[in-house]
């Protein structure tokens, strides 16, 4: 019987021991069997391990447990979402296949709402939500145009791209700025430190309104001198922006005008002073439209000889006016222009140039060896005027001058003598004010020709029938 009990003992201590064997081995298998933190499909799982992830599909290992981090980008109902995935302090983007969209090499991987930007070293990229790259990471920086789009630069130089991806300004730009999110439009400056403009698929718009072209870095010249209809429309239009100023006061000193002109300003003073419904409507400019519209006037003279004579005189500079008076003008110019251009793209402010400005386009104006001598030639190869100034060569052009001029003086502004800018009538004509008072650029049709020198200043004191104006618009994006 001893023996017996003994045997019994020995056997209930092996099945004691396979007992525990089997115990400890299902606790070792349990502890070693990776823990499944998210599924994507069915057929996808994110698996973690000992403090590491992996990626099985399929009942695959795609990327072995041994990742410090692995997460999805998109939501646990997607069947295929891309996965962020971090190995040795580096970032990339995997899809729930194990399909590298992104190697494991970024610094970091950031969703900015559309897209994803990508941070390798120093340098950004782009990447759709979808996986697709739409830029490397080889930029310098990287502004995201709320969906619009991007401003890219590399290498000290910016361009810009649409929301496609698709390079719609070149990376070759000292600075691009967006204007206008709802047309697209871009500030840009030039390496040369010159501004243009640009709408939607590079189409360059250099100019704030009709009639002005690009001068020098973000100015813009008008084309031709200020004209009298011109002045005409800012009398007629002043009391709806400054109930202040008298009309009167802005009127032209007619005794200080080419007596040519007294005939047409006698027409438009009368009408101008009109209390009632009937005076003309003076809206020189279409601002929204950017057209300059013509005025209509109610004529107390022949009609054969008002359209004949006196309304091309309309489009004669403006004299007889003061440089305080001008101030008004601009006063008026810059108000009408915030209120009807509706223009929240760029703005402009409209002054009168500088004297180096003024002497900056008009030797722009000029080819190489004229901007030497610092002024247009006088005559051409044939003995022929090149401009307008006293004591003028009887050529073959000057019957034609005498004819469109009414006699000699001043001529209409933006007809003639233009030069490589655009620009007409920049030396001669009639002399230009600048933003120093008392002091005017460019001779007239009462200076010899060598006072017409860029550098030459003319001085003025008052209203002069010789002085007139040339506007510039200094542009910025609001």
């Amino acid at each position: 019987s001893m023996k017996k009990h003994t045997l019994h003992k020995k056997s209930i201590t092996r099945t004691l021991a396979t007992l525990m064997i089997v115990l400890v081995t299902q606790t070792l298998f349990a502890q070693t069997q990776p823990e499944v933190i998210e599924t994507f499909g069915k057929k996808s799982k994110i698996l973690f391990q000992n403090e590491k992830y992996g990626l099985e599909y399929m009942g695959k290992m795609v990327l072995p447990i041994s990742y410090s981090e692995i997460f999805s980008l998109g939501s646990s109902k997607d069947k295929d979402p891309l996965l962020h995935v971090t190995k040795d302090e580096k970032v990339g983007i995997v899809r729930s296949t194990g399909l590298e969209v992104l190697p494991t090499e970024y610094t970091a991987i950031d969703d900015i709402g559309s897209y994803f930007m990508l941070v390798k070293n120093t340098k950004i990229g782009v990447m759709r939500h979808d996986g697709t790259l739409m830029f490397p990471a080889i930029y310098d920086k990287l502004d995201d145009l709320e969906g619009f789009g991007f401003i890219l630069e590399k290498d000290g130089k910016c361009g810009a791209a649409n929301a496609l991806g698709q390079i719609i300004i070149p990376i070759q730009y000292k600075s691009v700025t967006m204007c206008n999110y709802d047309n697209q439009t871009f500030q840009v400056e030039t390496t040369a430190g010159k501004f243009i403009y640009i709408e939607d698929q590079f189409k360059p718009k250099i100019k704030p309104m009709d009639g002005y072209v690009a001068a020098s870095n973000s100015l813009f010249a008008s084309q031709k001198e200020l004209s009298i209809i011109d002045w005409f429309a800012f009398l007629a239009d002043l009391p709806f922006y400054d109930e202040t100023t008298p009309v009167k006061s802005m009127l032209p000193d007619t005794n200080n005008v080419e007596k040519k002109f007294l005939p047409v300003y006698r027409i438009l003073m009368n009408e101008l002073m009109k209390e009632d419904d009937s005076k003309m409507n003076y809206y020189a400019y279409d601002f929204k439209n950017s057209k300059k519209k013509l005025m209509s006037v109610n004529v107390k003279v022949n009609d054969s000889f008002y359209k004949l004579k006196l309304e091309p005189m309309l489009d004669f500079p403006i004299t007889g006016i003061t440089y305080e008076q001008v101030q008004v003008y601009l006063k008026w110019l810059n108000l009408k222009y915030q209120s009807e251009a509706l223009n929240d793209m760029y703005g402009a402010n409209f002054r009168l140039p500088t004297p180096k400005e003024w002497e900056q386009f008009a030797l722009d104006g000029l080819n190489d060896e004229m901007k030497a001598k610092g002024c247009t030639d006088s005559i051409n190869v044939k003995g022929c005027m090149l401009f307008i100034y006293k004591d003028l060569p009887k050529c073959s052009n000057y019957d034609d001058y005498i004819k469109s001029s009414y006699g000699e003086g001043s001529t209409m502004t933006g007809k003639i003598f233009i030069n490589l800018l655009g620009l007409s009538n920049v030396f001669g004509n009639v002399a230009e004010m600048t933003s120093e008072k008392g002091i005017s650029k460019g001779g007239s049709y009462i200076h010899w020709a060598k006072e017409a020198k860029a550098t030459n200043k003319i001085n003025y004191s008052g209203a002069t029938p010789w002085l007139g104006v040339r506007l510039v618009a200094e542009m910025k994006c609001q």
